[in-house]
């Protein structure tokens, strides 16, 4: 990063970020190390001259399609009426009913 002058300064991200939430901002902390995972969400900052490498052009569609396919597993696939497939979610309703019958 340079400086006013032009002159290359050692660059740190922010400890944290205020992100816009709606009308209101909220206060994000950026990951530093251990666990990702944790009850508040933090952020990994991404250098806009490293994007691609983080994020290629592609991801939007990958994930798309995961997504698609999540749902035709949930609900079933009925767009080849010859090959309708039932889904997770209208197995486990039936499962369900089935158990209540024998549970009486």
């Amino acid at each position: 990063v340079k400086d006013e002058d032009g002159k290359e300064k050692d660059y740190s991200w922010p400890e944290s970020f205020e992100i816009p939430d709606g009308k209101k901002k909220v206060k994000l902390e950026r990951y530093i190390k251990g666990d990702p995972i944790s009850r508040r969400p933090k952020v990994i900052p991404v250098d806009p001259g490293s994007q691609a490498a983080v994020c290629p052009a592609d991801t939007l569609s990958k994930l798309r399609r995961e997504v698609v396919s999540l749902e035709k597993t949930l609900k079933g696939d009925r767009s080849n009426p010859a090959n309708e497939k039932p889904g997770l979610a209208d197995m486990g309703k039936s499962l369900m009913d089935k158990l209540k019958d024998i549970g009486g």
